[in-house]
């Protein structure tokens, strides 16, 4: 039941339209350094590229309150339409961002992690190059849970296109 209705809360968060779901180069205000950056959904997913180095950011989330931080170096497993696995290790710790919904008669209640990632040329390449076929992201207890379909429907195009922008915007060198 609870799957169920995290999987509804999921459905309609994920039709919310993005904020600003597209490629943008800004300049910083105190360095004048220029930032270029995509974020879908207010940093659910937000790629960076600044002082020639690109980070990932992911938001996943998990059923029920999980009081549990999750440590750096917390690996994360994409697999895409053309069979390369990309296996991402995050930076930091990820800390829980615990979220309740109420309806009528239903209550929600889940835990959202942001994981973030220093992205290498190479792993750019594969995410502006293939469709996302599976997501796979650890539980606090160290089980495995694969990114539900539907929100992986929208992530396909959104991670794709992330990437293709930070492709753009490196040095061809």
């Amino acid at each position: 039941m609870k799957t169920i209705i995290l999987l509804a809360a999921y459905f309609i968060l994920t039709t919310i339209p993005a904020f600003s779901q597209k490629c943008i180069t800004t300049a910083d205000p105190f360095t004048a350094e220029e930032i270029s950056s995509y974020d879908y959904h207010n940093k659910w997913i937000y790629y960076e590229l600044k002082n020639g180095s690109v980070t990932l950011e992911l938001t996943l989330a998990l059923t029920g309150q999980v009081n549990i931080i999750a440590p750096k170096e917390t690996e994360i497993f994409m697999k895409f339409e053309n069979s390369e696995i990309l296996k991402l290790v995050s930076v930091t710790e990820a800390i829980p961002a615990i979220h309740v919904s109420t309806g009528s008669g239903f209550t929600a209640v889940w835990t959202e992690y942001c994981y973030k990632f220093n992205l290498t040329k190479e792993d750019i390449n594969i995410l502006a190059s293939a469709k996302l076929a599976l997501l796979r992201y650890p539980d606090a207890n160290g089980a495995l849970w694969d990114l539900d379909s539907e929100l992986r429907k929208k992530w396909i195009k959104v991670l794709l296109e992330g990437a293709q922008c930070m492709k753009s915007q490196l040095p061809k060198n």
